[in-house]
């Protein structure tokens, strides 16, 4: 009679769980499944569904899928899957296909001190089997932003290694496709490789010149032997100024204190801007490379370049004002200085020469032990530097300057200033100059940078900057990690005089602002001559007279303001 009992009581349990199974797999099922089960999520973890619809089963649709956290943003949209459940009984997650319009990936986490450490392994509880990815655009806010379309491909875990297939992937004026397989054990090792083709735009010319790119990457994660080719395209007609061309090698060390211990590259004709589609457009021949030092007592590195840019224009034209440069430098204890400089800047000419100074003694809490760190100091010389050959805005007036930078353990303390090489301003050479352009007199500023408080602290305890018509002055203090800042700043210009004292942070601050504006059409063409200027204040107009005097309480995030 007992073991009929248990039988029963077995037998019964058993058939709930079939019932319960059966339950849970109608409902997986069902239409409304999959945004249940995103809303269940998103309890446990900071995720944001909106406009879920399909089922859990079959696969469904996202019309928005945020996750937060630590600073970090990743925001996709309209995305898209299909997968086969039952090959998790085999220990594989079987995915058809993943897709997304856009992804758009923030990250604001504030900079740490704390070194990072190289994975010791890379394995997954499941094997994963992607038959097809897919991403319209992916963005990275930056800075500096990034922007990718068109990406395809497939990826497959194995258990014992990944593997990446990229079908597809557009970034500026190229295609890109690859492959890579990673070990998912020590001493996790990769073998990559990519290709693709780029339109490099002609100088002078309607016509594009295309180019093959080639780059691989191959050894333990810890340290990386990569090279990369860039020519021109087989087959292509020849053209009568010099093909684009370059190669590139190096050992990477992402995890060691110099991650780049040793590289060499040399290019010809090269554009920068066929590459990155924020960088200027460049002609660029010479070469660089990192080389071990010789005869040190501690570990430190050289690095030499020798260029000259056959395409040299003002920044604002998408060109870079530089003619030619000779550098050569040093990194020592995780600090780099400028051994001896020399460029051709403007249509004048740069020289910087720097020296390594005593060593200092650091320490940052909670690290008990004291840490030797060797100063340095740099200093500069400019000598008829044409401001309208680096940004059309400003009036081709020459200007000569010095600087001088000191490093003072984190911090870099410097001190520098420019001046009209005729101080006097020839009445005739600034008669020709346009009347939307800005004429610099002079300009000093003194200050400290420290990369280690607050993410970055800007310090300028004074600075000045003067042209024919205006001035502004103060002391400033800027945190752009953090968003804050503080300072008293005073503005004189035509048709405008301004002034403000306070500090600002998101939840934090106070301070008064003082505008007046005794000729508006006056102060709006001024206004109109800065560089960086909007749009929409470029094609402004305004009449009479105004004043503000504003005083706020409280942070940015949320002021209060009278």
């Amino acid at each position: 009679r007992g073991l009929k009992a248990l039988a029963a009581v077995l037998g019964s349990i058993a058939a709930m769980a079939i019932l319960a199974t059966a339950a849970l797999w109608w409902w997986a099922g069902s239409d409304d499944s999959l945004s249940t089960g995103l809303r269940w999520v998103a309890q446990y973890q900071p995720l944001v569904p909106e406009g879920a619809s399909g089922s859990l089963r079959k696969g469904g649709a996202v019309k928005r899928l945020a996750w937060q956290q630590d600073g970090m943003t990743v925001e996709a949209t309209d995305v898209a899957f299909a997968w086969q459940p039952w090959s998790l009984l085999h220990a594989t997650l079987k995915l058809n296909s993943l897709s997304a319009a856009t992804i758009r990936v923030t990250d604001q986490r504030p900079p740490s001190n704390t070194p990072s450490l190289p994975p010791t392994a890379l394995g997954l509880p499941l094997q994963i089997a992607l038959d097809d990815f897919a991403v319209g655009r992916f963005q990275w806010q930056g800075p500096p932003a990034v922007e990718v379309q068109g990406i395809s491909g497939n990826y497959l875990y194995t258990g014992l290694r990944h593997e990446l297939v990229l079908k597809n992937a557009q970034f500026a004026n190229g295609h890109y496709q690859g492959k890579a397989t990673l070990a998912s054990a020590q001493p996790l090792a990769l073998e990559a490789l990519l290709t693709g083709t780029v339109q490099a735009p002609v100088p002078g010319r309607t016509t594009t010149l295309p180019l093959t790119f080639n780059a691989s990457a191959k050894g333990p994660l810890t340290e990386l032997a990569l090279k990369a080719v860039l020519q021109m395209q087989p087959g292509t007609a020849t053209v009568a100024a010099p093909a684009p061309h370059a190669t590139a090698t190096a050992r990477v060390t992402p995890w060691a204190a110099q991650p780049l211990p040793e590289a060499d590259a040399d290019f010809r004709a090269l554009d920068i801007a066929a590459l990155w589609p924020d960088a200027p457009q460049t002609r660029l021949t010479g070469r660089a490379d990192v080389r071990p030092a010789q005869a040190t007592t501690t570990s430190a590195w050289v690095l030499q370049t020798q260029l000259v840019n056959e395409l040299p224009g003002p920044w604002d034209k998408k060109r870079l004002p530089v003619e030619n440069l000779q550098a050569q430098g040093e990194w020592r204890d995780g600090a780099a200085i400028v051994r001896s400089l020399k460029a051709g800047l403007g249509g004048g000419e740069l020289t910087a020469t720097g020296q390594w100074l005593g060593a200092s003694q650091t320490s940052t809490p909670p690290v008990t032990a004291t840490a030797t760190r060797q100063d340095w100091s740099v200093q500069a010389t400019l000598r008829q530097i044409n401001p309208a050959a680096l940004h059309t805005q400003f009036a081709s007036l020459p200007v000569d300057g010095r600087a001088e930078a000191k490093s003072q353990g984190s911090a870099i303390a410097f001190d520098a200033s420019l001046q009209a090489a005729n101080a006097l301003h020839d009445a005739r050479s600034t008669s020709q100059q346009k009347n939307n352009q800005l004429r610099l007199r002079d300009a000093t500023a003194t200050g400290r940078w420290d990369a280690s408080h607050a993410g970055g602290t800007l310090a300028l305890s004074a600075f000045r900057v003067r042209t024919d018509d205006a001035e502004v002055a103060g002391s400033l203090e800027a945190q752009p990690a953090a968003k804050a800042g503080k300072g008293r700043i005073t503005l004189t210009a035509p048709g405008l005089q301004a002034q403000t004292q306070g500090e600002l942070r998101q939840s934090s601050g106070a301070g008064t602002l003082d505008v007046q504006a005794k000729d508006a059409a006056q102060a709006l063409r001024w206004l109109q001559k800065l560089p960086g200027m909007p749009s929409d204040i470029q094609t402004a107009n305004a009449l009479g007279n105004a004043a503000l005097t504003l005083n706020w309480q409280g942070g940015w995030q949320d002021p209060a303001l009278q």
